[in-house]
């Protein structure tokens, strides 16, 4: 027994929203709720590919333009520095990734 986690089918019932279903019916809830949802999304290596490893992030960002179709509040985290954040904006803007703060 390892505390109800079950690792081969990785599959964890400790924490609720590790469960994709469960993590599911909380974003309906809440979007149910509040009439929206806030998206917040890391910037490098997320969707973008600040190692250089050839990375696109394609299907990230089709979910990320998904959510702001839906209506959806988007954020960008990024631990650069302010003097950054105009980097970070025109590439986003480049390239077509919505978002609503930095």
């Amino acid at each position: 027994m390892h505390n109800n986690i079950v690792f081969e089918d990785v599959e964890f019932t400790k924490d609720e929203y590790l469960n994709e279903h469960a993590a599911v019916e909380r974003l309906v809830n809440e979007w149910e709720k509040y009439g929206k949802l806030i998206v917040a999304y890391d910037f490098d290596e997320t969707v973008f590919d600040y190692n250089k490893k050839g990375a696109t992030y394609e299907q990230v960002i089709e979910l990320l333009k998904t959510c702001k179709q839906l209506g959806c509040t988007m954020i960008v985290f990024t631990c650069r520095p302010f003097e950054h954040y105009e980097i970070v904006e025109n590439y986003l803007k480049e390239n077509g990734i919505p978002y609503y703060f930095i």
